[in-house]
């Protein structure tokens, strides 16, 4: 077997997942910035360290060609690396596959890390290459037009490379002019090659290097264009692939590039605090944290001095404006620690089923045993929930050793005991004991200890996604904690429902007994649980609206909510008037249809200009003062 190393470069100060084995060794470019190397620098021995800046990770290459001995050097990023599978693959049309996480799972499906694979392949050629982007996919006629068209690039760069390679190497000047005035390129500097085609290539990039910067000043150049060797060094590979498709016996093979979105290592989540440390989960998207912030704002407001309250969100791409907004909630409060942490990783490749009302995020607490590893006993709470009472009451009931302690699902009772006869037949299938007494899971007390014990995260994952429950999640954990369940009082989960609703109309069919207590919880709320379809940002007749109001009005994203809202009022009265009844907004009828938008919003009014105002703030466009005057109309609006 031959000795074959491919080395992933890691930029200075990141905190990435590391790919490594006998194939692969992670290596620091710019490595000459760190006190103190945790892994691989390329700043020992001969090496160009120092020019990473603008280098970028062809000094990790430079490196290699100068201290390291093997038959095939490779070189990858961290968040970049080949698929070395045989699979035929859909690539999009920058010829790469694209993952959300680097994970086990993608690892294994693209044999990114396989080590027979790798080897087998390089009995079979001499150099792996990326699969070449056809820029015509992209409208871009040639290689050369595409670097004149990237924006803090310099097109005169590559006019002074060309002229280099005519100087110092004619050999390559040929395969220099096919290649940029082709439409197939090669991005980021990754290739596999032999030794001896290796020493020829860096022979040739850092000898044009070398030269380009005696040649050209890059001092002022932007943050991009100070990169211009790196993106220089992409085209020289190029250059070079082009030049040795002319030559006999050199063998070629193309491997598609997989681009992982997300590689940050997740830190393990400690407690935040040593003493009294009240661990609250909520899950949520982008779009729900700003309801999940009067949940927050309610815990906050209901709080004791007394207790530490440890907050973690899991999520998925949440914004930097977001974490700032909600870290804002608990600013000067000592007593309170809100975090973030991603769980996307567990749910790559997983398939789950989602409603029109459930989204994906409702299996999150299905990973909280295995992501709170140091923590014992958790609490997770929905997002569309107002807490009106000390969330520490809750967090000490013990629940011994039961799975979970949570609260029974009063609609769930009146649909299995005589509403729906269909639903019924659903739930006996599950073969439970005790079906009429199902939990609802948006307040959950649970027994992480306990969990971890017994079910893996990927057991339970893969049970959600062969399951194909009705109501997710919640099914699931109905089904394994049979018999393991605390019961806790209504109050601590109790439903807010619209006035007159369908759904409390189902309620009543529930157990008379349960029905009982559950009304009698109403004279003693800890929580509000607005778990139907009818939220209280959407439709003011829920019950206790009033509520869920008195904290948002104090949450950071209430004026972005009501901008929002006021933008889709306005789009919706001017489209409605525009439009009419579907009406083809080209034909002759367009002009009934604006006459009723004018008659509605009459140019010259002040009306018509804030709704214009608001559209254009949304849109992204600015607004401009029209010059109604010199269209002889009268603007009422103008300041005298």
């Amino acid at each position: 077997m031959p000795k074959i190393k491919i080395w992933s470069t890691h930029t200075v100060g990141s905190s990435n997942i590391v790919v490594e084995n006998e194939i692969y060794q992670p290596v620091r470019g710019g490595a000459y910035k760190e006190k103190v190397h945790t892994m691989q620098p390329d700043c020992e021995g001969d090496n160009i360290s120092q020019k990473n800046a603008s280098y970028c990770e062809l000094t990790v290459q430079y490196w290699a060609w100068k201290n390291v001995n093997v038959d095939y050097y490779g070189f990858c990023h961290y968040r970049r690396m080949f698929a070395f599978t045989d699979e035929i693959i859909e690539l999009d049309e920058w010829s790469n596959i694209t993952c959300d996480y680097l994970t086990d799972r993608e690892l294994k499906k693209f044999k990114v890390d396989d080590i027979e694979q790798i080897s087998k392949l390089l009995t079979t050629f001499d150099i792996i290459a990326p699969v070449p982007v056809d820029l015509s996919k992209n409208k871009i006629k040639s290689v050369y037009e595409q670097y004149k068209k990237s924006p803090k690039l310099h097109i005169e760069d590559i006019d002074l490379t060309i002229q280099i390679i005519k100087d110092l190497t004619p050999q390559y000047f040929a395969a220099a002019k096919e290649f940029f005035s082709s439409s197939e390129a090669y991005f980021c500097n990754m290739f596999i090659m032999k030794k001896d085609l290796f020493d020829q290539y860096c022979n040739f990039l850092f000898t044009i290097l070398g030269e380009f910067d005696k040649r050209k000043d890059t001092r002022h150049y932007s943050i991009e264009g100070y990169r211009t060797q790196g993106h220089i060094g992409e085209r020289l590979f190029g250059v070079f692939l082009t030049y040795l498709k002319k030559q006999t016996g050199v063998r070629i093979g193309y491997k598609a590039i997989v681009f992982f979105r997300h590689t940050e290592k997740q830190a393990q989540i400690l407690p935040a605090f040593n003493e009294r440390n009240i661990p609250i989960v909520f899950a949520s998207n982008e779009f729900y944290l700003q309801f999940l912030s009067v949940a927050i704002l309610s815990l906050i407001e209901n709080s004791s001095n007394e207790n530490n309250y440890d907050l973690i969100i899991l999520g998925k791409d949440f914004t930097t404006d977001s974490h700032k907004r909600l870290l804002s909630l608990i600013k000067g409060r000592d007593n309170f620690s809100l975090r973030f942490y991603d769980v996307g990783t567990f749910f790559a490749g997983y398939k789950l089923y989602e409603s029109s009302t459930i989204s994906i995020e409702t299996y999150y607490r299905l990973v909280i045993p295995e992501v709170f590893a140091a923590y014992d006993k958790m609490l997770y709470l929905d997002g569309d929930i107002v807490i009106l009472d000390d969330i520490a009451k809750l967090f000490e009931i013990n629940i011994g050793t039961n799975y979970l302690g949570a609260v029974k699902d009063i609609t769930h009772q009146g649909v299995v005991n005589g509403f729906d006869d269909n639903m019924l037949a659903y739930y006996k299938q599950f073969n439970c004991q005790d079906i009429i007494n199902f939990i609802n899971a948006g307040v959950l007390i649970m027994n992480t200890e306990k969990f971890r014990k017994n079910f893996s995260t990927k057991y339970l994952l893969d049970f959600a996604q062969q399951g194909n429950f009705k109501f997710q999640d919640q099914d699931l954990l109905n089904i394994i904690c049979e018999d393991n369940i605390q019961y806790l009082d209504y109050t601590w989960n109790f439903f807010g429902d619209p006035n007159d609703s369908y759904r409390g109309w189902v309620d009543k069919y529930a157990p008379m007994g349960e029905y009982v207590k559950y009304q009698m919880a109403k004279n003693n709320i800890k929580i509000i649980h607005y778990a139907g379809n009818e939220k209280p940002w959407y439709f003011p007749n829920v019950e206790y609206a009033d509520i869920f109001w008195q904290y948002f009005r104090k949450s950071p994203y209430y004026e972005v909510f009501l901008l929002k809202k006021m933008n889709d009022c306005a789009y919706n009265v001017i489209r409605s008037q525009i439009d009419g009844k579907n009406l083809d907004l080209k034909s002759n009828k367009t002009k009934q249809q604006k006459s009723k938008y004018l008659k509605l919003l009459p140019k010259g009014t002040r009306r018509r200009e804030i709704v214009k105002k608001v559209v254009f703030f949304f849109q992204g466009k600015e607004y401009v003062t029209p010059d109604y005057e010199s269209e002889g109309i009268l603007v009422k609006y103008k300041r005298k």
